[in-house]
C-alpha cells in the first residue's frame, strides 16, 4: 500500500468513527406525555422539586418492611432492577 491510499483509508475511517459518535450523542426527546402514558402506571408516581423538575418514583413491596432506595444512574431506568 503507499502512502497516500494508507492516509486515505485512515481518513475514511475516521470519518466513519466520528458520524457514529456524532449520531450517538445527539438526544432524541420523547414527548412527555408519551413517557408519563407509558411508564406512570400502577405503583408509579411523580414528586415535584422546589425548582419544578419532576422525579419519577415506584413505590412497592412489603409496607412494613425494611425501606430499600434503589437510584439507577443516567440514561437509565427503573428496568435495570
Amino acid at each position: 500500500m503507499t502512502i497516500k491510499k494508507i492516509i486515505k483509508f485512515s481518513t475514511i475511517i475516521f470519518l466513519l468513527l466520528l458520524t457514529v459518535l456524532i449520531y450517538n450523542s445527539v438526544y432524541f426527546d420523547i414527548p412527555k406525555n408519551e413517557i408519563i402514558s407509558k411508564h406512570a402506571k400502577g405503583a408509579s408516581d411523580f414528586l415535584e422539586l422546589a425548582d419544578g423538575s419532576k422525579i419519577h418514583f415506584r413505590d412497592e413491596g412489603n409496607k412494613d418492611g425494611e425501606v430499600l432506595l434503589l437510584v439507577h444512574g443516567f440514561n437509565g431506568s427503573l428496568f435495570n432492577y
